[in-house]
């Protein structure tokens, strides 16, 4: 694992950078033999940029993240686990504005991820039985939506605030 941080060279911005690397094989619940367990990916990374933008009291964040293939078992394949799916790669962003609302700190907050509308993959399902040609049919596992947005409005209730963005961030 490497993890690199700093929030010190660019005034009002935090970056960070992380790795993980994992080689493994399990004999794992009913697994024939040893292997790669379908939630375990070789390579892991990500690169997190975040704005404080003081005069609109604001903060800006982008975020990028990497898996390598996962494998998954194919009933078509002699190879336990041998099938891999396709790089995770996911593009996110959020903004959270800093206000009061009757003199209660509020928090208006957005997020968006995979801003790139990339069609994930997760592994593969695979029917019990072989259809009339000796295949097992398969279909990918997505996540229910390609994107998920959130706006989100909290309010710190019955505890009056007049505290200044920096304030509250320190």
């Amino acid at each position: 694992d490497v993890f690199f941080r700093d929030s010190r060279s660019i005034k009002n911005t935090d970056f960070w950078v992380s790795y993980s690397f994992l080689d493994t094989e399990r004999d794992y619940l009913n697994f024939p033999t040893r292997a790669t367990p379908i939630f375990a990916s070789k390579h892991n990374a990500s690169a997190v940029a975040k704005r404080w933008f003081p005069k609109i009291t604001t903060s800006m964040g982008l975020t990028y993240a990497f898996v390598s293939p996962r494998p998954y078992n194919d009933p078509n394949t002699n190879e336990f686990n041998g099938g891999r799916t396709k790089a995770y790669h996911d593009v996110s962003f959020n903004a959270s504005y800093l206000t009061n609302i009757w003199d209660n700190f509020t928090i208006i907050h957005l997020s968006v991820s995979n801003i790139l509308g990339l069609n994930q993959e997760f592994g593969y399902r695979f029917s019990n039985t072989p259809d009339v040609n000796g295949q097992f049919t398969g279909i990918a596992i997505r996540p229910p939506a390609r994107q998920f947005f959130f706006i989100g409005v909290f309010v710190s209730i019955g505890q009056r605030v007049n505290l200044t963005a920096e304030e509250i961030l320190n």
